[in-house]
């Protein structure tokens, strides 16, 4: 009888706090479900090809509760839980920022079966990408102590290393996690391996592409665009208008520009497609922050890139203003402007060191779009 393999994607997409810190040659930060969910997609494949059974037990983006994961386990019978997470230390990317993968599993069960799918799980991800590896962990985590199959957690990285934030986007990176979880797994289980058991997949045709990419009206077109941002990382020009980790293809520093083709609007972000001196086309970001449109041709503040709608935005406020807001922020798009509205915006300025009051003024707008 084939074991079944209950898999949890970690947090949904829209958890507060879950998420990488501003990211500068992204434009934006990552969420950790962002790679928690794509890890157990091929993670589900690679399982059913060796001849496992899987269950799913928080199969959509939102945060499934937690007590309903480990009821649909245990009633399920389910051989084993495996849960899929990315780290966070502090929500900077501070020099004393940690990084590095470790296994958990519940306390007491370190030298238990837990421990030695743990081990078995570990001795493949140690094998993958270069990264610190910080041991098995004994935790009270709820998905390890109500679970009645052996179970544990992985974290892949740390959101708040940089380094490790940038790997979450790239495809690469998340099949050969789900590759190394599902070789330990089948180890324990002594499961033969089938080799690449995830397939590729298909090839992003423009319907696809066109699905998450708008091209919104500017008067930019023929204008020079170049790059205010001192920081020694530089900025990311890629090959496509997304914003994956895969597709960048090079970067370019403090007063190297572009000639802009057109505006678009990338996943929720602004992006520009450019061209070079010799007409190869390119996309980077269109934030403030980080680029300025230069020349004779700078369009007028009506003409921005989303102009600033002339008064403060605070509590009590409300319509489509709050709303492009609330999705720069990563909250609730509900069009009120309340407390958990304010909030985000606060944490926001705190990060992007502006003055810390929860109102979205002229300064703040500016630096969000």
């Amino acid at each position: 009888m084939s074991k079944l393999i209950a898999l949890d994607d970690g947090h949904g997409m829209d958890t507060p706090g879950k998420r990488s810190p501003y990211i500068d040659s992204l434009g934006r930060s990552i969420k950790e479900n962002e790679f928690n969910r794509e890890v157990v997609k091929f993670l589900d494949q690679e399982l059913k090809q060796c001849g496992f059974d899987t269950l799913l037990v928080a199969p959509t983006d939102q945060d499934t509760p937690l007590t309903v994961r480990t009821n649909q386990a245990n009633q399920s019978n389910a051989d084993a839980y495996i849960a899929i997470h990315y780290n966070a230390f502090d929500g900077s990317f501070g020099s004393s920022s940690p990084s590095g993968i470790s296994l958990h599993v519940y306390n007491g069960h370190r030298n238990q079966e837990a421990g030695k799918l743990a081990e078995s799980i570990a001795k493949y991800l140690k094998l993958g990408t270069k990264q610190n590896y910080r041991g098995i962990i004994e935790n009270n985590f709820h998905v390890l102590r109500e679970t009645t199959m052996i179970a544990v957690l992985s974290e892949n990285g740390f959101m708040d290393n940089e380094r490790e934030a940038l790997l979450m986007l790239n495809s690469d990176f998340q099949r050969e996690v789900a590759s190394e979880h599902a070789q330990g797994i089948c180890e324990y289980f002594g499961v033969e391996y089938v080799n690449g058991s995830a397939p590729s997949p298909p090839p992003q045709n423009e319907a696809i592409e066109d699905s998450t990419v708008v091209e919104e009206p500017t008067s930019l077109t023929g204008a020079r665009v170049e790059s205010i941002y001192r920081g020694s990382d530089r900025l990311n020009f890629r090959s496509k208008a997304t914003w994956s980790d895969q597709d960048i293809v090079g970067t370019f520093g403090y007063g190297e520009g572009w000639i802009i083709r057109r505006l678009l609007k990338v996943e929720g972000s602004y992006q520009y497609e450019v061209k070079n001196s010799k007409g190869a086309v390119y996309y980077i970001t269109a934030s403030q922050r980080y680029v300025k449109v230069i020349g004779n041709n700078i369009p007028s503040s009506a003409d921005a890139i989303v102009p600033y709608p002339g008064k403060a935005l605070q509590l009590g406020s409300s319509g489509k203003d709050v709303q492009r807001v609330q999705r720069a922020v990563q909250v609730t798009v509900d069009g009120s402007y309340g407390p958990i509205t304010r909030d985000a915006v606060r944490a926001y300025q705190s990060r992007h060191g502006l003055q810390i009051d929860g109102i979205v003024g002229p300064n703040t707008w500016n630096v969000l779009f």
